[in-house]
C-alpha cells in the first residue's frame, strides 16, 4: 500500500498535498497514472490504509518492475504539482 498522500506532501510539501486532495481523488491520480505512464495500481480502500491509498502488486511482478513504478509515481506527481503551480494555487 503506498500512501499517495503523504508522498506528495514529502516531495513538494503540505501546501500542494491539501490542493491535490482538494481538488482530485484518489482515483484521479491513478486514472492518470495508467493513461500517461502505462502504469496500472488498484485503489487501496477498504484496507483500512491510508486516506490517498495506491495498492501494488506483490505477487507477480520483477523487482526492476517496482523500481518504475516508483519513477511513474514521481512523475505523475511532478506533474499534478505543475498543475497546482500554474493554477496559482
Amino acid at each position: 500500500m503506498i500512501d499517495i498522500g503523504r508522498m506528495a506532501e514529502a516531495r513538494y510539501g503540505s501546501k500542494f498535498s491539501d490542493y491535490m486532495k482538494d481538488t482530485y481523488s484518489p482515483l484521479d491520480f491513478l486514472l492518470y497514472l495508467a493513461d500517461t505512464k502505462k502504469t496500472v495500481l488498484l485503489p487501496g480502500y477498504g484496507f483500512a490504509g491510508p486516506r490517498w491509498p495506491a495498492r501494488v502488486s506483490l505477487a507477480n511482478l520483477m523487482d526492476d518492475d517496482y523500481t518504475a513504478i516508483g519513477i511513474s509515481i514521481r512523475e505523475a506527481l511532478t506533474a499534478f504539482h505543475e498543475s497546482c503551480q500554474k493554477s496559482g494555487k
